[in-house]
Parts: C-alpha cells; sequence; structure tokens
C-alpha cells in the first residue's frame, strides 16, 4: 500500500512579497479625510475573500462577531429612534460602518501579509507606517506617535540585550516627561511581563515567584507616583498628579467618560444604534455624570466630541456598547481574549519581538478600555501581533514534537506518514 505524499507547497511569488510588505506599511496609516479608518481597509475590502480564507481561525470569529455586531446595531438604532432618539444621515452612520468592519478585515489582510514575508520585518514595516502617518498628524510623544515609535524601538533591538534596555530607558522618560502615563506604565510592564513569561519557565516555586512579582511591581508603581508628585517629571505632571490624588488614580486619571457611559446605560443598557444621538436629556445625564465624577464637564470637548455628531465615548468597549448595542460587546470581548491571549503566548516570539510585541498588546487592551474610535489602528496592530505570536508558538510547538517523533524513531526510523505530517506542520507558519 503506497504512503501519502505530501502536497505541493507553492512558493511565494515577488508580486505577493510586494504587495505584503506594502499592506502592512499601509495597515495603520490614516490620511486626511479618512481619518476614522486606515487607508488599507479599501483595498483590503477587494481581497476580502483570499485574506479570510487563509486567515486564522481567531479572525474568522472576530469577523462572525462583527457580522452580529452590524445587524445589532441596525435592530437596536431602529428600536431607539422609535422611543424619540434622533438618527443620524449616511455621512455619520456610514463611516462607522466602515470603522467596525475595518477590524477583522484588515486583521485577516496582516495575517495573509505575514505568512509571505518576515514576521519581524512585516511588522517593524507597520509601525512605521504608523510611525510616519501619526506624524504628520501630530508630532506629539504622548499618543500614535509615541505608542508607534516606542514599539519600533523595542521591536528593532529585540534579542540585543543592553541595547533593548536602552531603548526602555529612553522611552520611558520620554513618556514620564511628556505626561504619558499609561504608555510609561506598558513600557515597564512589558519588561516585568516578559520577565515573567521567562520565570515561568523555571522550576521554581510559584508562590515564591507570585510574591517576588508582586513586591516588585507595589515598588515600581510607589516609585513613579513618587516620582510625578514630588516634580522630578515636570511641573505639569507634577500638578496634574496632585490633582488627581485627591480624586482618582493618580496613574490612569480621572476616566470621566466612563461615567458618562455609565449614566447612558442606566437608561439604554443594549446601547443606542449605529449613528444614533442621544436625546437632550440623555445627554445631560451624562454631562451631570462627568461633573460627578470630577471631569471639566463645562469643556467643549463633551459637547463637541463625545457627545456631537458622532457619539464618540473615548473607549473602544463603550463605542461598540453605544453603535452595536450587544453585538459590539461580542466584538470586544473576541478582541480582548486575542490581546490577552498574545500577552500569556509571547515568551515563544521573545527573539523577533523582544519587549515591543508585549507592549503593543499592553497598549491595546488599553486603547480598548480608554480611547477614541480614531485610535483604532493601534488595536489593529495590537491583534496583529497577537496573531503572529500565535503563530511563532504554532510553530514552536510543531518543532517540538518532529524533535520529539526523530528522538523516538531515530535519525531515519520514521515512516512516510510522519514525515508528512510534519512536513504540513512546519511549511503551514509564517517565514
Amino acid at each position: 500500500m503506497s504512503s501519502p505524499t505530501a502536497p505541493a507547497i507553492r512558493a511565494v511569488t515577488v508580486g505577493e512579497r510586494f504587495l505584503a510588505g506594502a499592506i502592512m506599511f499601509l495597515l495603520v496609516v490614516h490620511v486626511p479625510g479618512f481619518s476614522l479608518v486606515p487607508i488599507a481597509v479599501f483595498p483590503a475590502l477587494f481581497l476580502a475573500v483570499p485574506f479570510f480564507h487563509s486567515a486564522p481561525l481567531a479572525a474568522k470569529r472576530l469577523a462572525a462577531a462583527t457580522a452580529v455586531a452590524l445587524i445589532s446595531g441596525a435592530i437596536v438604532a431602529g428600536v431607539t429612534t422609535s422611543m424619540g432618539n434622533r438618527t443620524s444621515s449616511i455621512a455619520v452612520w456610514g463611516p462607522i460602518v466602515l470603522w467596525v468592519i475595518c477590524i477583522p478585515v484588515l486583521v485577516a489582510a496582516a495575517a495573509w501579509s505575514l505568512r509571505r514575508i518576515s514576521v519581524r520585518v512585516g511588522v517593524l514595516l507597520m509601525l512605521a507606517g504608523g510611525i510616519a502617518s501619526s506624524a504628520i498628524a501630530s508630532f506629539e510623544w504622548k499618543g500614535t506617535f509615541g505608542i508607534f515609535a516606542t514599539a519600533f524601538l523595542l521591536v528593532l533591538f529585540a534579542g540585543r540585550g543592553f541595547m533593548s534596555f536602552i531603548a526602555l530607558g529612553a522611552v520611558l522618560v520620554l513618556s514620564a516627561t511628556n505626561d504619558a502615563r499609561s504608555m510609561a506604565v506598558a513600557a515597564a510592564a512589558s519588561l516585568l511581563v516578559q520577565w515573567i513569561l521567562r520565570e515561568r519557565r523555571k522550576p521554581r516555586g510559584s508562590v515564591q515567584r507570585a510574591v517576588r512579582i508582586m513586591v516588585i511591581g507595589a515598588v515600581a508603581a510607589g516609585l513613579a507616583v513618587w516620582a510625578m508628585a514630588s516634580g522630578v517629571a515636570g511641573q505639569q505632571v507634577q500638578a496634574r498628579t496632585l490633582d488627581q490624588l485627591e480624586k482618582a488614580n493618580p496613574l490612569f486619571g480621572v476616566r470621566a467618560e466612563w461615567a458618562a457611559t455609565t449614566a447612558l446605560a442606566e437608561n439604554h443598557p443594549f446601547g443606542f444604534g449605529v449613528g444614533v444621538a442621544p436625546s437632550d436629556s440623555a445627554i445631560g445625564e451624562g454631562i451631570l455624570a462627568v461633573r460627578a465624577a470630577g471631569g471639566d464637564w463645562t469643556s467643549r470637548y463633551f459637547s463637541n466630541v463625545v457627545f456631537g455628531e458622532r457619539v464618540d465615548l473615548h473607549s473602544t468597549l463603550a463605542n461598540l456598547w453605544f453603535h452595536f448595542g450587544v453585538g459590539g460587546v461580542v466584538v470586544a470581548i473576541v478582541v480582548g481574549v486575542i490581546l490577552f491571549r498574545g500577552v500569556r503566548d509571547a515568551a515563544d516570539s521573545a527573539r523577533v519581538f523582544g519587549m515591543g510585541g508585549i507592549f503593543l498588546m499592553l497598549m491595546g487592551i488599553w486603547d480598548l478600555f480608554f480611547s477614541p474610535m480614531a485610535d483604532v489602528g493601534r488595536i489593529i496592530a495590537a491583534i496583529a501581533v497577537a496573531f503572529a505570536v500565535a503563530d511563532i508558538r504554532g510553530r514552536a510547538r510543531a518543532a517540538a514534537r518532529a524533535i520529539s517523533e526523530q528522538m523516538t524513531n531515530g535519525p531515519d526510523g520514521k515512516t512516510p506518514e510522519v514525515k508528512t505530517s510534519i512536513r504540513r506542520e512546519l511549511s503551514g507558519g509564517m517565514n
């Protein structure tokens, strides 16, 4: 009886490599006039079928959740407008629909691309495009430019020992002096997470390891608060920290938008629907909640942006709930699971991404809770890295199984079926 043979593996063409590189560079690039979504979503929509055909299972689940969210958003919009809430024009709800669609489409495009070019080069191209795009809009360290620049430096110096720590120290100083506290915390946490993942592989007691982690984390947090409150990071940071020590978490500050979201959810627990504007009374309750939380409730930001023509609650989770109801929350949960798993499984990709991959995924988790709609590119970048981490981990396991099989059967003792299985597993990974 003849043994099965492995199917022929089609070589990646030069054109595919070029397309993959172009996609990764444009993946999170924004252009004037299309600030809500990355420009790459338009060509990616035309290639969505081949992208999803080879996409990871998690990407297909994200796409299914997005489809549910679109249906949920339409149903909720019909219900809430029948209750007296104002609907909006296609110029408002159209970009919102495109915003949620771009998440699964672009992460599937990234997964397709990273199977055709080097994973590390692809991620660096993505970050370089994000840096260039955000620098044109705003050359401020606090925000998208600083996040992508930090991730770029940490990935660039991954596996280079002392240089990676120099890069980490530089971004910590830049983040602290520019009042980018969430970035500074995420950068420090990326070092801590990397150390935890490495320690987890050592044969030591889990209790001892947990105690050490908690002590180090508590000391680091205490030193950070002391530095900000004593003026080491500058007078502006000191004034803001002292003010927030009285009424909020000094590391993350007042998140008054969540107070407004909570007030809206009390009367509309299933959201409002795509592009629907809350009633004047609902907006008033939201503003009062902001005032009670210590936010600057008289600022035009709340009247023109948060409760503007397109409601933006400064949180991806909150915006998904508001515009897409329960289906939107499901999308947020799927994204959260992908990112948390990416952080958990980052040990095998430490030499590829270093602390940069962990940092980007931690910031993606932050953006899921505390960033506006226009920052969706950062979440897409984080999910792309999480998919790469999962694929690298899968390849490492496949290689370990191949080695184990070789040790069991000897160098010439493997059956054709075993050889075929090994080739199939190893050929399906990223470059």
